[in-house]
C-alpha cells in the first residue's frame, strides 16, 4: 500500500506510523510528568518542528537553484522535501538542550523519546515484513491514445518514472511541466503518464489544451494500476528501477527539487539487489 485515506486527507503508511511514534512521545510524557507536576510537551513539540525545520532548510539549500525562482516552495512542505537524518540530528540537539537547561525533565523527556523511537521502529519494521501487493510490471498493461495496447514490461531496461494522474486532478495539473521539463532533460530515465479512469477524449483535449508535449501518455479507464499498486490518492507517482521493480513513490504534488532527489535515490539504488 502506497498510500491511507482519511477522508480528504492521504498520508504515506510510512509518514503514518511516524506521527502515531510522536503522538505516543506526547502521551508518555504527559503521564509521566503530570504524578510530579512536569511538563515536557513544549521539549517534545519545539524537538518535532524544530527537526522538522532543519531538515527542510537543509533540503532547500542543497536545491537552491529549484526554489529561488519561486520562494513560496520552500514554505510548502507537501513536496516531501526534507532530509530526514539533518533533521533528527537537530531534534536530539533540541532534546538535550532542554534536558541540561532543565535537569528535572530528564528522566520524563527520556520516558518520552524513548517510548516514540520504539513505536517508530517497531512500525516501520513492521511494514517492511507485511505481506506487499505485487510492485513490479508484470501483468500490467497500457492503453495507448491510439487504442493500442501494450505491455508495461516493454519499459523494462531502463529507470522508469510512472506518473498516475486525472485532467481533473489540480495537483497532478500543476505538477505537468515539472514532469515535461524531467522527461526532456532526463534521458537516462523513462516517463510514462498514465491517466486514472478517463478516455481518450478528456486526455487528448487537456494536451492540447496545455499545448504539452508528453510521450508516452496512456489510459487506465478502469483504475487498474492504482488498484493494483494501491495508490489511493492522485497525483501519484512511482519510481521503478531498470529492472521493472518498483524502489519509492511519491504521494502528492512533485516540486523539481524532490524530483531530482527521487532521481538521483533510484540511480543509486542501480547496482543493488
Amino acid at each position: 500500500m502506497l498510500s491511507i485515506s482519511f477522508g480528504p486527507f492521504v498520508v504515506s503508511p510510512e509518514r503514518l506510523v511516524f506521527l502515531l511514534a510522536f503522538a505516543i512521545s506526547l502521551l508518555v510524557g504527559w503521564l509521566s510528568g503530570r504524578r510530579v507536576r512536569v511538563t515536557v510537551e513544549p521539549a517534545l513539540m519545539q524537538m518535532f518542528f524544530g527537526g522538522v525545520v532543519a531538515g527542510r532548510l537543509a533540503f532547500v539549500v542543497a536545491y537552491w537553484n529549484d526554489y529561488r525562482a519561486d520562494l513560496w516552495r520552500i514554505i510548502d512542505i507537501r513536496d516531501g522535501g526534507l532530509w530526514f537524518t539533518v533533521g533528527v540530528v537537530a531534534a536530539a540537539l533540541i532534546g538535550l538542550l532542554h534536558s541540561w537547561k532543565y535537569p528535572v525533565i530528564r528522566r520524563h523527556l527520556a520516558a518520552a523519546i524513548v517510548s516514540g523511537v520504539l513505536v517508530w521502529a517497531g512500525g516501520s519494521l513492521w511494514l517492511k515484513n507485511i505481506p506487499q501487493q505485487k510492485t513490479d510490471l508484470t501483468n500490467l498493461q497500457l492503453l495507448g491514445l491510439d487504442e493500442q495496447v501494450i505491455e508495461a514490461s516493454s519499459f523494462v531496461g531502463k529507470p522508469l518514472v510512472v506518473n498516475l494522474w486525472a485532467t481533473w486532478c489540480a495537483p497532478c495539473r500543476r505538477e505537468m511541466p515539472v514532469l515535461a521539463e524531467a522527461q526532456q532533460k532526463q534521458p537516462a530515465f523513462e516517463f510514462v503518464f498514465v491517466s486514472q479512469g478517463e478516455g481518450n477524449a478528456e486526455v487528448s483535449a487537456y494536451l492540447q489544451r496545455e499545448t504539452l508535449a508528453l510521450r508516452n501518455v496512456f489510459l487506465d479507464p478502469y483504475g487498474n494500476w492504482s488498484q493494483q499498486l494501491g495508490a489511493s490518492a492522485m497525483p501519484t507517482t512511482l519510481f521503478f528501477d531498470e529492472q521493472g521493480i518498483l524502489r519509492d513513490s511519491h504521494t502528492g504534488e512533485l516540486s523539481p527539487a524532490t524530483l531530482k532527489e527521487k532521481l538521483k535515490s533510484i540511480e543509486a539504488k542501480k547496482t543493488r539487489p
